[in-house]
């Protein structure tokens, strides 16, 4: 669930304004993912299953903190450059800091959603050299 593992407290805290404001977002279940799009894994072990999903997230991992951090400072950096533009001083308004919190939403957000698709994209590759 996390965007990155060295800020947990950050995206737990931003999940949880996520479901605050009323967008449906829950953690990816991978088990689950897997016996749907792939059948022929409906009656593996639970303990062969896990295995796949944690071998995909220990082969990802730097990959998708590197994503995940490099969404966050782009999208803080962009909104720094267009107030700036617009004549906010960084840190200084009620409206430069609701926009700051806005953007790092967005940015957990994105950057969840990046980490879900590489940790896909790897078990897709896991189970089709295993299953083929």
């Amino acid at each position: 669930m996390a965007v990155f593992r060295s800020s947990n407290i950050l995206a737990n805290y931003n999940f949880s304004l996520i479901s605050a404001l009323g967008i449906q977002e829950y953690p990816l279940n991978y088990t689950d993912w897997l016996k749907v799009n792939y059948p022929e894994l409906e009656s593996a072990s639970s303990v062969e299953t896990y295995s796949y999903i944690k071998q995909a997230k220990k082969g990802t991992r730097l990959w998708r903190e590197l994503f995940g951090m490099m969404i966050i400072i782009a999208l803080v950096l962009l909104l720094n450059m267009l107030l700036a533009s617009q004549g906010f001083v960084p840190f200084e308004s009620v409206f430069y800091w609701c926009s700051f919190v806005i953007v790092i939403l967005i940015s957990s957000y994105l950057a969840n959603k990046l980490e879900q698709n590489i940790i896909k994209s790897k078990l897709h590759k896991i189970v089709k050299s295993k299953h083929a």
